[in-house]
Parts: C-alpha cells; structure tokens; sequence
C-alpha cells in the first residue's frame, strides 16, 4: 500500500494584525503613563468656604449675655456654683461682653488698662469682682453684683 504526501502550499499570513497589535501597546505604553501622571496631578477640588456668620447687634449681645447672667444666678442659688468660682466665671463672661460690644480687646486688659479702656462701669464691676475671686476669706454678694452688672450691661451701647 503505497503512501504518499502531498505537500501542501505555504500559507502566508498578513502583516498587518501585527503592525496593529504593535501600534496599539505602543500607543498604550506612552499614553496610559501620561494620563495617569495628569490624573495625580489634579487638584482636588476647593472646599466650599464657610458662610459668614451674621454679626450680632448690641441688642442681641446685651440678650446673650443677660441669658448668660441669669444661668449664673441660677446655678448659684442651686449650690451648683461657689461664690468664688462664680465671681471669676462673671469678671470674664463682663470683659467678653464688652470686647464683642466694643471690639475692645478689655477681655486680655490689666486692671489698670482696664482704666484707660473708657467703657463706663467696667473697671468697678471688675474691681469688685477681685476680692471675692482672689482672696480666700474674702465674700461677697454674687447677687449683688450680678444685678450690678446687668445695671452696667445697660448702660454700653
């Protein structure tokens, strides 16, 4: 039984997949680089800014602080305050409330800046507020001087 083989002809393939498949990672090694590097490059976007606050009028500086004056008689006539305690926390909540009204810095004054400072009541009320807030034996009427505040608070504009 004879065998034989037939040789078939060569089958030639197109060069042009190939150029193609090469262009395209060519183009990919090239441009995926730069658009990653773009992509890092981004800033990110700017945070809205806050809204400003909308400025208090001396009226509803002088409200805030009465609230403020009313919660500290509160909390002394409760026990939850001592005297002491209660005459520092109104020597600085009177220095705030005339540095928002006047925009005076008197809440970083001396006592004797305090002076110079021209904001009429000031510097008694804070005056009478050293004894009882430094000395140890030394009382004071908190009730007294909390309404003697709120006669000062009236009188700033």
């Amino acid at each position: 039984m004879p065998i034989t083989v037939e040789l078939q002809e060569m089958h030639q393939y197109s060069i042009v997949p190939l150029v193609i498949l090469g262009v395209i990672i060519l183009a990919l090694t090239i441009i995926l680089p730069i658009l990653w590097l773009k992509g890092i490059k981004r800033k990110p976007k700017a945070p809205k800014p806050a809204p400003k606050p909308i400025p208090l009028t001396p009226e509803q500086i002088k409200e805030k602080y009465r609230d403020k004056l009313s919660d500290l008689e509160a909390r002394c006539r409760n026990g939850q305050t001592d005297n002491r305690a209660a005459y520092q926390e109104l020597s600085v909540m009177m220095r705030y409330c005339a540095y928002e009204l006047t925009g005076k810095p008197v809440h970083k004054y001396t006592l004797d800046e305090l002076m110079r400072g021209n904001i009429p009541g000031l510097v008694e009320l804070i005056d009478d507020c050293y004894a009882p807030e430094f000395s140890q034996d030394e009382k004071g009427d908190i009730y007294e001087t909390i309404e003697e505040a709120r006669m000062v608070m009236g009188q700033w504009r």
